[in-house]
């Protein structure tokens, strides 16, 4: 059914009288949303829900429309890292809101910003601010092409590195267009099985001239939490060496998520170039591409690679993101986010293992993730559907006691520097209620 703009005004300002009815909220977001939310993953389709709506948010806590408090494990995906509306960070805001938030011309604070990254991060010398992960990726791949004058991508299975077309993975039926993308451009990205180096080797004797780089999540965030093998990231370090091209660390989701210097320093290895995003905003819209002087020089003004954007480095974000990775310099600060994702995970592998139930947990930094099955998961087929299928009814069971897990078996999951002792233990307590009942 379609709604007229006054049929649509008059329901929704009857929900809006009872904001607990999120099933007639949702029915409405749907006649005027496409699939009624505007990302894909907050439908709940893959845990057989649907979106929860959040009035407000504080500390470790968010809380929905009809006033119930949930313990957040998403934190908008990984950006939250000092905590929902953190007063040190909304002190920023309020003050930058104050000179102005957007006027498309240069200031002091990128240039203090792009210095900070550089200072943090070795082998990082200039860095350009974007508004997404999404535009940073895109963007990364553009230069690569530029600087190589190469034209093939390899990226991984399991992978997501936003969704530029030529990013995005494509089914193998054929079609000239195929969901959206023509098969003109998604055949020049071949993707392979991530962890797997004899598939990078095949794919670069097979077209030795012609790969302009290798695009990687070094920790891989949208298939559940999988750490590369060191021999795999040191394998492409050393193959695209060889062979002329560009290593690309996509870092949207660890870059100063797993430490203050990433999954490049918690790995040992060195890219060419490093996408980020999340953190480095404070919460805010971001995106940047980082990475030596001579490679960076050739974006526009300075080089003939394109890229612009009227939003790139607005004040806000910048200052946000400044005041962010500020705190995180502190001493301590990781030591924490370690201690309480391995915790977290500890409790639930020990919890599992007493209930026989298959879980198996893994963590860095701010950053966890937890399996369905007792093995760990090396590459993405490893981490069945048959396994997966166990998510969708403990995600439902944790979030009746209060606990907000991702609505997606694939997704890592986060902590911010508001958990603490108190929120683990409500959370080990919550899973251990839940395994119980299912023995």
């Amino acid at each position: 059914m379609v709604y007229t703009a006054q049929e649509y005004t008059k329901l929704m300002n009857n929900t809006m009288q009872d904001v607990t009815n999120i099933d007639q909220t949702y029915l409405l977001a749907q006649q005027v949303i496409p699939g009624g939310v505007n990302s894909p993953v907050r439908a709940g389709h893959q845990v057989g829900g649907q979106p929860l709506y959040v009035s407000s948010a504080n500390g470790a806590y968010l809380k929905d429309t009809s006033g119930k408090k949930y313990l957040d494990y998403i934190n908008g995906y990984g950006p939250v890292i000092l905590g929902h509306a953190d007063p040190g960070l909304k002190s920023v805001i309020e003050s930058t809101a104050s000179l102005g938030w957007i006027h498309g011309q240069c200031h002091t604070a990128e240039i203090e910003f792009a210095s900070l990254i550089g200072e943090l991060i070795a082998g990082i010398e200039q860095v350009r601010l974007m508004n997404s992960g999404t535009e940073a990726a895109m963007t990364a791949v553009r230069l690569a092409r530029g600087l190589t004058k190469r034209t093939h991508v390899i990226q991984f299975g399991g992978h997501y590195h936003g969704h530029a077309d030529t990013l995005m993975p494509q089914p193998s039926d054929g079609g000239d267009v195929i969901n959206g993308i023509p098969s003109t451009i998604s055949s020049l990205t071949q993707r392979l099985c991530f962890n797997d180096l004899n598939a990078v080797k095949k794919q670069f004797e097979a077209n030795p001239e012609g790969i302009a780089a290798v695009l990687v999540e070094p920790i891989a965030g949208n298939m559940g939490m999988i750490f590369s093998d060191h021999d795999f990231l040191k394998g492409l370090r050393q193959l695209c060496d060889q062979y002329g091209s560009l290593l690309i660390f996509d870092e949207v989701m660890t870059g100063f998520r797993v430490g203050l210097t990433g999954a490049t320093g918690l790995l040992g290895v060195q890219p060419d170039l490093w996408v980020y995003g999340k953190i480095i905003g404070g919460g805010f819209p971001v995106g940047a591409l980082a990475g030596p002087r001579a490679m960076m020089l050739e974006l526009a003004p300075s080089g003939r690679v394109y890229q612009g954007g009227t939003f790139a480095a607005n004040p806000m974000v910048v200052n946000a993101g400044l005041h962010t990775l500020r705190q995180l310099m502190k001493p301590g600060v990781y030591e924490q986010l370690n201690h309480l994702t391995s915790g977290l995970v500890e409790g639930i592998d020990g919890l599992a293992k007493r209930y026989q139930y298959p879980i198996h947990g893994v963590s860095a930094g701010g950053m966890c993730g937890v399996f369905m099955q007792n093995d760990r998961v090396i590459q993405p087929q490893h981490y069945t559907s048959d396994a997966k299928s166990l998510y969708p009814p403990l995600y439902h069971a944790l979030l009746e006691q209060s606990i907000l897990w991702p609505p997606s078996p694939d997704e890592a999951m986060f902590i911010n520097l508001c958990h603490n002792e108190e929120t683990l233990g409500q959370t080990l307590s919550a899973v251990e209620k839940v395994l119980q009942r299912c023995r």
